[in-house]
């Protein structure tokens, strides 16, 4: 089932009230990453009884770092989102740190997250690559870090076409 484009937008526009707590300066950053940062791709496990925040699914997002300085990596950029979740108190917390993962020849980097939203504990693994001036992004998000488990074959089915020069 593919929900409508209204759909998705009224969920994104909830989430991100949900994350900035109408802070000025994260409403702001928000703005600005939702322009370069558009989901193309957005799959949810489709399971009538369950609630919105029991379903598993698995996301791509792309984010322009272009405005970054110096070289980027996943690893960095993992760290800066960690950091930059600390230091607004949002309700996202990195666990552990990144670790490097090697699939089908390309390196990612990879952390654990969990999330708290209106009460409801949902976890998450995020896959991050730098192509270019782009972190492209993989995530699994699900109500239990151990249902994640089975989502990391889907990772394991990506390939990677050479980048044009």
């Amino acid at each position: 089932m593919i929900a409508p484009q209204q759909e998705v937008e009224a969920m994104q526009k909830k989430n991100m009230k949900s994350l900035t707590k109408n802070d000025p300066e994260l409403v702001e950053e928000a703005a600005r990453a939702r322009m370069v940062s558009a989901p193309p791709l957005v799959v949810i496990e489709n399971d009538p009884s369950k609630e919105g925040f029991e379903r598993r699914g698995f996301e791509l997002l792309a984010s322009d770092v272009s405005g970054e300085a110096g070289p980027l990596s996943g690893d960095a950029f993992l760290k800066a989102a960690a950091q930059l979740m600390r230091e607004k108190s949002l309700p996202v917390e990195y666990l552990g740190v990144p670790e490097k993962v090697l699939i089908n020849g390309k390196t990612l980097w990879k952390a654990k997250l969990r999330e708290t939203t209106n009460g409801h504990v949902q976890y998450a693994r995020q896959y991050v690559a730098i192509v270019k001036k782009c972190a492209v992004q993989y995530l699994l998000v699900g109500p239990n870090d151990a249902g994640l488990e089975e989502l990391e074959s889907v990772i394991q089915t990506l390939h990677f076409s050479p980048s044009p020069n």
